[in-house]
């Protein structure tokens, strides 16, 4: 499916905002010259949408590139539990988002259980505050460099927008990726730094889970898990999962969508 990008004032960005928690950014026509930004952010999850407030509140020009990640990612998302249970530890722009959260609520206290969509309205306030430019449904399509300094992006609208400084602040990576910065994933082992608690650690106490159907095939989303030496390196990633919303209020239950598989299919 084609993308169209969106270049958004401070202005644009309030109009195009303006929807539920689901509503797109609105397409905007691109200029025909694109600025030169001090700093651009790509991925609209909580570490984009704070690390483009921060860098424009100290009036640098700044772009946010949405791309895969939806304003305010999994936060906006179903992921409405934080953990965060002792205020105490929580400081920055972390509090600053937990405290428009509790406002939102009436409260005059910071919150960390929310709504996505309240979720959604504390992370535009911060958008349409901070006046910097937001791309949305475009994508990073190729990068340019110079030796091994990053220049430039090109989405895939065909925009290509140059900036001082690139923040990759996507759930997987995916600037990192295009720009072939080295990187490795899964568990070093514990003699490449030295950390006793590194690599494989056999959890303390075994559970019994029925990781099988009726006819013994493991359930979706269940691979076996070859027994290592504890200590030991491994690929692995943490594992995807469904973020729902449930509610005991019968007038705020939606049916489940034939697309989207039932709790007793997992």
């Amino acid at each position: 499916m084609p993308h169209i990008a969106s270049a958004l004032t401070r202005r644009r960005a309030l109009m195009a905002l303006g929807g539920g928690l689901l509503s797109p950014l609105i397409p905007r026509p691109l200029a025909a010259a694109q600025p030169h930004y001090d700093v651009l952010v790509y991925g609209g999850t909580p570490s984009g949408v704070m690390a483009a407030y921060a860098a424009a509140r100290e009036n640098l020009r700044v772009a946010l590139v949405l791309g895969p990640n939806p304003l305010g990612g999994m936060c906006t998302n179903g992921l409405g539990w934080s953990d965060g249970k002792n205020p105490q530890w929580i400081g920055g722009l972390a509090r600053e988002f937990f405290q428009r959260v509790g406002k939102l609520y009436g409260m005059k206290v910071a919150e960390s259980q929310f709504e996505p969509s309240v979720a959604f309205r504390a992370f535009r306030s911060f958008l349409t505050e901070a006046g910097f430019d937001a791309y949305a449904n475009a994508l990073a399509l190729g990068v340019r460099k110079e030796g091994a300094e990053l220049k430039s992006v090109t989405l895939t609208t065909g925009a290509t927008l140059t900036a001082s400084t690139f923040i990759d602040a996507t759930y997987e990576g995916d600037l990192m990726a295009l720009a072939g910065v080295t990187y490795s994933f899964g568990r070093e082992p514990e003699t490449t730094f030295a950390e006793p608690a590194a690599g494989y650690n056999q959890y303390p106490s075994v559970r019994s889970y029925k990781t099988r159907d009726s006819a013994g095939r493991l359930l979706p989303g269940i691979n076996p898990y070859r027994y290592q030496a504890v200590g030991t390196a491994d690929r692995g990633v943490q594992a995807y999962t469904f973020r729902l919303c449930l509610t005991d209020d019968p007038k705020n239950k939606a049916p489940w969508r034939e697309a989207f598989p039932a709790p007793t299919a997992r």
